[in-house]
């Protein structure tokens, strides 16, 4: 692979030093120690300065319109929201989410746009996730085996000093896909060393979503190199004596993990069945929240609420758990109106249906199904910094991989 040039550099230490800046901010918020403005969130705006800026040079008229289209737009929904609640605190909150929300695009249009210009090329993705595929592991696995860091869950789970669990689920998932098919591409004693590495990281979280994430990968690339039988056998004992040797040094978190299944397994599916487990009550949040904002409400609020939601601050609670839907489309669409869950909707699809017949970038392409289904199913995707910005990341190495082998020649 050729060497980065100093624009791909300064993107590459950009995402870098976000991982840090994670680990920095999750170890102050959950010391309880509050700032006005968190160092992730002004690492986070720095970003969109960043990226907004070569929105803004690369002078691509129709992604400069977007932009302004959807800024307008969401002044108007905010502004609807603060006639409607007249709380500061609130027009603060939905403000703050839709910029969230938009923050993934941001850097996607930007990458993309410069790609366009040939100001970079397509391996600056790749240079990023191989760093993270072996800093995101280490950076669970060095703290639990000093012993530090926090717990994912009151009942086990582990996610070092990141303050969501589901921000660094999403990443590993990510990495562990691309350290796999690494594996499956260069078949190297390293390659193998850093998938054990995220497997185990991912195993450390202890979710029922990174245990199916790396039962789901594994057998998908087992059927891929099906046809070389003697490198399926030998995958297969390395995954078992993996499985062994984890079994013995993981026994305490093994053990965590069967009673908090258990229990949750016990208890939820009373309420709604296997589904209201997988899914974790989430499924039974959807109608309740419908018929309050909709129903409820007569017409033609109805509509409004249906079109343009009523805001963050007006539909969560939180105090009452089941007010956040913690599925991103149905939080969106109740949010901010179901224009809006549409839109965004429609160019995730976009971008992924775009590149379905690209056989080259099949890593990117599984990435974003998992990721993308995560977000469906378990939410903080959208919304979360670090989550949405893997996902643009994937985005964009769709849309940029098409000819990576010129690159790298």
């Amino acid at each position: 692979m050729k060497k980065l040039n100093k624009l791909e550099l300064n993107i590459y230490w950009i995402f870098i030093i976000s991982l840090i800046i994670d680990n920095i901010n999750g170890m102050l918020l959950l010391n309880k120690i509050d700032l006005v403005v968190s160092i992730g969130q002004i690492y986070r705006y720095f970003m969109i300065l960043f990226f907004g800026y070569y929105i803004i040079k690369t002078k691509f008229r129709e992604t400069i319109s977007k932009f302004v289209i959807s800024a307008v737009y969401t002044i108007l929904l905010v502004t609807l929201y603060f006639v409607q609640h007249c709380s500061i605190d609130g027009l603060i909150m939905d403000v703050t989410y839709v910029v969230k929300l938009i923050y993934p695009f941001i850097i996607i249009y930007a990458l993309y746009g410069l790609y366009k210009r040939g100001q970079i090329t397509g391996k600056v993705v790749d240079k990023i996730f191989s760093t993270i595929s072996i800093l995101g592991p280490l950076s669970l696995i060095i703290p639990r085996l000093l012993n530090i860091g926090y717990d994912a869950y009151d009942l086990g789970g582990y996610k070092g000093f990141y303050f969501s669990n589901n921000e660094i689920n999403v990443l590993l998932v990510c990495t562990f896909i691309y350290s796999i098919n690494k594996l499956y591409e260069t078949k190297s004693v390293k390659s193998a060393i850093i998938s054990i590495l995220n497997a185990a990281a991912l195993f450390l979280i202890g979710s029922k979503t990174s245990i199916i994430a790396i039962a789901a990968v594994v057998l998908i690339y087992v059927f891929k190199m099906r046809k070389n039988k003697k490198l399926v056998i030998v995958t297969i004992v390395i995954a078992i004596l993996a499985c062994i040797i984890g079994s013995v040094i993981f026994s305490k978190q093994i053990n965590e993990m069967n009673q908090r299944f258990n229990y949750f397994y016990r208890t939820l599916t009373k309420n709604g069945g296997i589904l209201t487990f997988l899914m974790s009550e989430r499924n039974i949040r959807i109608a309740p929240a419908f018929e309050k904002n909709v129903i409820d409400v007569g017409m033609p609020q109805g509509i409004i609420n249906f079109m343009f939601g009523v805001g963050r601050y007006q539909q969560v609670d939180p105090n009452v758990l089941r007010t956040l839907m913690e599925l991103d489309l149905f939080d969106t669409f109740y949010w901010y109106g179901f224009i809006t869950a549409f839109i965004i909707f429609k160019k995730y699809v976009g971008i992924f249906v775009h590149t379905l017949k690209t056989k080259s970038i099949f890593q990117y392409q599984l990435m974003f199904c998992i990721v993308f289904a995560f977000s469906m199913i378990a939410g903080h995707v959208w919304y979360s910094a670090l989550a949405g910005q893997v996902l643009a990341l994937v985005c964009v190495g769709l849309l940029t991989s098409k000819n990576k082998k010129q690159e790298n020649e």
